[in-house]
């Protein structure tokens, strides 16, 4: 499973807190890892971060919870801007 992340986000997304509790969590043999892209978007370059194992569900499941952990993200960015502006 691939997940797109912009390179500013790279370090607060895959904080070694968050990788060590995800790889405790689900106790398959999961590979987490991040690899280059060529793609920019608004001038920021793409990192893409890699989801592999052989236990299918167990990869599904660290997919979702990179899922749910970008979105919070998202949210947190969201709502720190929106307060900025007011």
């Amino acid at each position: 499973m691939e997940f797109p992340l912009p390179a500013c986000m790279v370090r607060t997304f895959c904080s070694d807190k968050w990788v060590k509790d995800t790889s405790n969590k689900y106790v398959k043999k999961i590979k987490l890892s991040l690899q280059e892209t060529d793609s920019n978007v608004d001038g920021q370059p793409i990192m893409m971060f890699v989801i592999s194992g052989k236990h299918k569900q167990s990869v599904m499941d660290v997919g979702y919870a990179a899922a749910d952990r970008y979105n919070k993200i998202i949210e947190v960015v969201k709502n720190s801007k929106s307060s900025s502006e007011e």
